[in-house]
């Protein structure tokens, strides 16, 4: 039984790598199931077995992908304090773009396509697991966000401006590393004097 969840976890792996090689290197249109299974080295017959469709393996490297920064994001250093989290929360978004740049690239090019896929996207600003709300409400006890903030909106925002940096990842690269630093923590400067408490 073990061998074979292993089995269909490798298989699994296989084919979510052969796809978005392929999406990557054909597009999205242009792929075939049975082009993927092959370069997998699989029988089409599982693609639909585990996915579906190709579109059920494109949500599956979306699934993948979100996972993955979820948990980026919710890696936590207690002793940081309101500026310091966003830049650690916008450099790690930036660090999961380039690392998944392949993905990114089809995932937005897919998302101005079709609506399905956008529609899906819009549910990225609104990814609020509740260790990273409880962690904003921290922040807030520590008189560092205002009371009056919704949290809610305001994690919305972080997503937004995030995902901004990511799509200017490419010009963002080019700059000296210092230089990007700088952007980032500019930003997140301007962030913590709209959050802090009015004196």
């Amino acid at each position: 039984m073990q061998k074979r969840k292993r089995s269909q976890k490798d298989t699994k792996a296989k084919l979510l790598k052969a796809a978005l090689d392929i999406f990557s290197k054909d597009g999205y249109d242009a792929a075939t199931t049975r082009h993927i299974a092959k370069k997998a080295g699989v029988n089409e017959s599982l693609i639909h077995r585990y996915f579906k469709s190709k579109l059920g393996l494109f949500f599956a490297l979306k699934q993948q992908f979100r996972e993955k920064l979820i948990k980026q994001f919710l890696a936590y250093d207690e002793s940081a304090n309101i500026e310091e989290e966003l830049v650690r929360f916008i450099t790690s978004r930036l660090q999961s773009t380039k690392q998944d740049k392949k993905f990114f690239k089809l995932a937005i090019s897919r998302a101005i396509l079709d609506p399905k896929v956008r529609e899906d996207m819009r549910s990225y600003a609104s990814m609020k697991p509740p260790e990273l709300v409880e962690r904003f409400e921290r922040f807030r006890s520590k008189d560092q966000i205002r009371k009056d903030v919704d949290l809610d909106q305001m994690i919305g925002v972080l997503h937004s401006l995030s995902f901004a940096f990511s799509i200017l990842m490419d010009g963002i690269e080019s700059l000296k590393k210092e230089d990007a630093e700088k952007l980032i923590k500019s930003a997140a400067n301007i962030l913590t004097k709209g959050l802090a408490p009015r004196r």
